[in-house]
């Protein structure tokens, strides 16, 4: 530790829960409770730990506190400290450019210099001097696809234009990964050699925009992942499963974008029957897919990618830069454009890991949906407990999205960087109608608009677009109805920190017994052709309400033979279900429905 080493012996405790020894749990306990906050852990082994330890704990001539045998050193989880460093790093080059750390090395500035000004206020941002419908006209004629409405062409437009930053709201079903998709192609249109970052939060919005650019010509992705996330399911453009695949192909890994691109050599090959006798050899030398042919067609590749996709938190790994650097031949990790997407969800530290990277800046987010996941009570206990009351007084201040404060002052200020996509493509009008209010403010007394005629609900599954379920169980379900109330007489039940509504559970139970019952229930399910649009979704706020519809699951009370995706609400934003029942829990004699309230849930 800071340079010598301490043979004292350190215990890492990885499940307190399961502390046998009466004196180790005491220990255990005082020291959650006590304990000093040391500094930060650089390595760690079997064997030893490399700690940096903090001002606070050592002052360069003695601890703060004696470490002694038998003490226990506590660790966040790998994942947690890892992200916090990131996002430290993130903000050194934000709030500290230039300054000289202890070791030498420079703090290097974003590659945007404005960003530390537009990040949080975005009239410093540069605002669009050219003409908007100038380029509005352009990707009129010239577009990746064909069916963008107004509005989208519009957000295309503002993104293409922009100097610093394009925000775009997306409300639900309105298209926001198409226009995404349009974005990029746009952009690369316009300069071959342009880098662009997709990213997200999480993996499952990274892959759903990725999903919209397969086969899309001009456009060479790349996917980034943590090797912890070895099992992705979207694997065509996972750099490890490319690597894999060079060095031992298999059935998991040969779905990949490079096979795809050679099998398509191979096909053309195959059909030009003139020069057959001629690419006989070239043919059987592709076909074969021997290691210099993966290893050189996955180099090529690799040489002209344009789209590196990852999460936010990758971003800042070193695997990342590594990728970057050796793709392009360069020490400094630098991107054209970033598009960022889900932003709302994101806290500006985790913006701030991918930001600091681009040129231009693009967030799409929407600020009605779930803001910011926060752990309110842990950051809370952890901010008293190192004696900053005054910043866990602030903590709701967190709870806001960073896209949120954004997007409304450019609203006012620089409405030129801002757009509100306003038709959506998902829900049927009377589903619609339940969240329209929720975007007045935007969009007018209108709100949102469907863009699915009742015309297109045509009898038929395999009509894209069509809403038309065929489900009908008189009185409670018939082909003209979309949204079903049910109330239930039943009162809530405290759980801990949690809610839980038996009355609920027995309604949930019998909406799906019902289901199972009608006519034409069977046959929508199974003319279903994704995994996901099978699932029956059942969405709670709480998470015992959560465990109690599980049980249903587990122990076969509802009807085995359908899947069901059972989760809180939190967990289930950005995912789509054909059928979705929703538990709302609440109910008491003083009207309190809790976080319910927000209209973000």
């Amino acid at each position: 530790m800071d340079g010598r080493i301490y043979n004292d012996l350190f215990k890492d405790v990885k499940d307190p829960d399961n502390i046998i020894d009466p004196i180790l749990r005491e220990r255990y306990n005082r020291f959650m409770s006590e304990c000093p906050i040391i500094g930060t852990c650089h390595k760690r082994t079997n064997d030893y730990i490399i700690v940096d330890l903090s001002d606070e704990f050592y002052n360069g001539e003695r601890l703060a506190a004696p470490i002694r045998t038998n003490d226990m050193i506590f660790f966040p989880s790998v994942g947690t400290s890892t992200e916090l460093r990131r996002q430290y790093e993130a903000m050194q080059r934000i709030n500290n450019p230039g300054v000289k750390l202890p070791n030498g090395r420079l703090i290097q500035p974003p590659i945007n210099r404005n960003l530390c000004d537009f990040l949080f206020n975005p009239l410093y941002a540069r605002d669009i001097k050219d003409s908007i419908q100038t380029t509005v006209d352009v990707v009129k004629r010239r577009r990746l696809e064909e069916h963008l409405n107004n509005k989208q062409i519009e957000a295309v437009a503002k993104a293409l234009l922009a100097d610093d930053i394009s925000l775009i709201q997306g409300p639900p079903g309105t298209g926001k990964t198409t226009v995404i998709a349009e974005i990029i192609w746009q952009e690369i249109t316009n300069n071959p050699k342009c880098k662009i970052l997709l990213t997200s939060q999480t993996n499952l919005a990274v892959d759903n925009a990725l999903e919209r650019l397969k086969d899309k010509k001009v456009i060479r992705p790349l996917r980034v992942i943590s090797d912890m996330r070895s099992n992705s399911d979207d694997v065509i453009y996972n750099i490890n499963i490319l690597d894999e695949w060079v060095d031992k192909p298999n059935d998991y890994n040969k779905d990949n974008i490079v096979n795809n691109w050679i099998d398509s050599i191979v096909e053309k090959i195959e059909k030009d029957k003139e020069f057959a006798d001629t690419t006989r050899e070239w043919h059987d030398y592709l076909a074969a897919k021997g290691t210099e042919v993966r290893k050189s067609f996955v180099n090529k590749y690799k040489s002209e990618v344009n789209l590196i996709a990852a999460t936010c938190s990758i971003c800042g790994s070193q695997k990342f830069f590594q990728t970057f650097q050796k793709m392009y031949d360069t020490e400094e990790v630098e991107f054209d454009v970033v598009i960022m997407d889900e932003a709302s969800k994101a806290t500006p530290l985790e913006m701030a890991i991918p930001m600091v990277l681009g040129k231009k800046i693009i967030i799409i987010g929407d600020h009605k949906q779930l803001p910011p996941l926060l752990d309110e009570n842990g950051i809370d206990t952890a901010l008293q407990k190192i004696g900053r009351n005054d910043l866990a007084a602030k903590i709701q201040e967190l709870k806001e999205s960073q896209f949120k404060k954004l997007f409304q002052m450019a609203q006012k200020f620089m409405p030129n960087l801002v757009t509100t996509l306003n038709i959506q493509y998902r829900m049927h009008n009377d589903i619609m109608q339940t969240i329209n209010h929720f975007y007045n403010d935007e969009l007018g007394e209108n709100g949102l608009v469907c863009g699915i005629q009742e015309t297109q609900d045509l009898p038929d599954y395999n009509i894209k677009g069509s809403r038309w379920h065929g489900i009908k169980l008189e009185p409670f379900i018939n082909p003209d109805i979309h949204a079903i109330w049910v109330n239930v007489e039943g009162r809530e039940v405290k759980d801990r920190t949690s809610f839980k509504n038996m009355e609920e559970v027995k309604a949930v139970q019998t909406v799906l017994a019902a289901l199972s019952k009608a006519e034409g229930f069977d046959n929508y399910i199974n003319a279903q052709r994704k995994i996901e649009d099978k699932e029956i979704g059942l969405i709670t706020f709480y998470s015992s309400q959560k465990k109690e519809l599980k049980k249903l699951e587990q122990e076969r009370i509802i009807d085995p033979k359908y899947d069901y995706r059972i989760d809180v609400v939190d967990r289930f934003q950005g995912m789509e279900r054909n059928i979705v029942i929703v538990s709302t829990v609440r109910s008491n004699s003083y009207n309190g429905i809790g976080f319910a309230k927000e209209i973000e849930r």
